[in-house]
């Protein structure tokens, strides 16, 4: 897992090739022309999920993973928090979809991040993690999840 701001994504650029194309995406987006859906970056290696939402209780949270994709996730507007831990040993609540490339698990102790516009968050196939959470209070977001083939 890393945390930083969209600022420093170039720093991750050695990642590879996929996350070089998603920082350079990432560093031209406008907040305010956006629409929420899929927008394609590089074909099925790299696309973003612009999603619009009101955070909710971390009581109503699950945790996921995936397995081809990791999660680069940006907060444009508002705040929430994140709640992740090591997928490992988790107890399953929805087996794993290959068509969506995700499996929820039972919410559990874990770690906290609060992201704020312009920060960001990478989550790879062992980050098992629960967006979209109030951190204190309920908050409209506006985020892209940017999802890039490993």
């Amino acid at each position: 897992m890393v945390q930083d701001r969209l600022t420093n994504g170039e720093k991750y650029t050695f990642l590879g090739k996929n996350f070089a194309d998603a920082f350079k995406f990432l560093a031209s987006v406008k907040a305010e022309e956006l629409e929420e859906g899929k927008i394609t970056v590089n074909g099925d290696a790299v696309y973003a999920l612009v999603q619009k939402y009101t955070t909710k209780d971390p009581s109503e949270g699950a945790l996921e993973t995936h397995k081809r994709y990791a999660d680069i996730q940006v907060i444009l507007k508002g705040r929430e928090r994140i709640d992740y831990c090591y997928a490992e040993g988790m107890t399953v609540k929805t087996p794993y979809s290959e068509d969506r490339d995700v499996a929820f698990f039972e919410m559990k102790e874990a770690s906290r991040l609060l992201l704020e516009a312009g920060d960001f968050a990478v989550f790879l196939p062992d980050d098992a993690h629960a967006p979209k959470l109030s951190a204190g209070a309920p908050s409209d977001v506006l985020k892209i999840v940017v999802k890039v083939a490993l």
